[in-house]
């Protein structure tokens, strides 16, 4: 087995901290690509800096030091850290077999607000839940997603709070 995997850092350049632990081989600290809106917005407002922590490891170490890093340091999503890291670490996908439930998980999140492709905006979704809130019709679904050019699936995945779980529906109130 090759010992060609690496943990490392990513640190803020205004504060120093380090906001994400990750595992990978040589090129995967330096891209940009599969990570969070999070991550994201950390690098455009304050820029990072690459830290190699460890190198030459094989896979299963490096999993156990990442993971001991993520707890180290903490997840900023559960209050303990300042990670924008969205799992305990030790399961990335070099060497591994999703399981059923794993990938359903991943569908889920990718849908509604989470999706690359999303064409709906906060304020869109709220008219909608407005819409099927306090004007509900037979045939709204398929009206509101002629509208916004999406599914009518989408639109009974909103109604039925599957996505755009962080808008609280009963916020919604009638417009007088």
């Amino acid at each position: 087995m090759k010992n060609d995997t690496c943990v490392y850092f990513h640190r803020r350049l205004d504060t120093n901290e380090v906001f994400y632990v990750g595992i990978g081989n040589n090129k995967r600290p330096y891209s940009k690509k599969n990570r969070s809106d999070w991550w994201h917005r950390i690098v455009s407002k304050a820029g990072y800096e690459v830290v190699i922590f460890d190198k030459g490891l094989s896979w299963k170490n490096a999993c156990k030091l990442e993971t001991g890093l993520i707890e180290f340091f903490g997840r900023k999503d559960l209050g303990k850290g300042n990670l924008v890291n969205m799992t305990d670490g030790g399961e990335g996908t070099k060497g591994l077999v999703r399981s059923a439930e794993y990938r359903a998980k991943l569908s889920a999140s990718k849908k509604g607000e989470k999706a690359h492709n999303a064409k709906l905006t906060e304020e869109i979704v709220i008219e909608i839940l407005y819409q099927l809130k306090f004007h509900y019709y037979l045939g709204m679904v398929n009206d509101l997603a002629k509208k916004y050019g999406v599914s009518p699936t989408s639109i009974s995945e909103i109604k039925n709070n599957r996505t755009w779980k962080h808008i609280d529906r009963n916020l919604i109130i009638k417009k007088t």
